[in-house]
């Protein structure tokens, strides 16, 4: 009998698709889905799916990760409190 692997991937270790849906988008932030809508990254629409490009996502990230006060951190730390 095989053992599990209960080792827990982390964010570098998972390989994240180009184009990601709102669960995936709210996994690879660690954000929750309501939070991942109110932010400004452009979505791309096929039909009546909405995905969210990686390239997009990683820029939106990029450009604000500089910034002390914003509603990146703000968001991260009333996660961080609920926990």
């Amino acid at each position: 009998m095989r053992k599990k692997n209960s080792k827990r991937k982390t964010n570098e270790e998972v390989r994240w698709p180009r184009l990601m849906s709102i669960e995936t988008v709210s996994a690879y932030l660690e954000l929750p889905k309501t939070k991942i809508k109110e932010l400004d990254i452009p979505t791309k629409k096929f039909g009546k799916h909405v995905r969210w490009d990686k390239n997009d996502i990683d820029s939106f990230v990029s450009s604000i990760e500089n910034s002390a006060e914003n509603e990146w951190t703000v968001a991260i730390e009333r996660n961080r409190n609920k926990l």
